[in-house]
């Protein structure tokens, strides 16, 4: 097992609800088991990948309380 599946099998065993990354160049993510694995995309440079059109400069906004977990993600307008 790589390190990377045995840390995520351990933050799902923890209880874990969601991982937050970043600076990929767009907007991705999964599920493993009832853990949201979420990926936010750069604020500069954007890539298509697959075929894909790129998505737009932004940030995610998080919000956290006792019973659950939201997040969006919000396009900037560039110049």
């Amino acid at each position: 097992m790589t390190q990377r599946a045995q840390m995520v099998r351990r933050f799902s065993e923890a209880g874990i609800r969601a991982v937050f990354a970043g600076h990929y160049h767009r907007n991705a993510g999964g599920q493993y088991e009832e853990m949201e694995v979420v990926v936010t995309s750069a604020m500069g440079a954007q890539n298509s990948g697959r075929g894909v059109a790129p998505d737009k400069s932004g940030y995610r906004i998080v919000e956290v309380s006792e019973r659950e977990l939201c997040h969006r993600y919000v396009e900037i307008e560039r110049p």
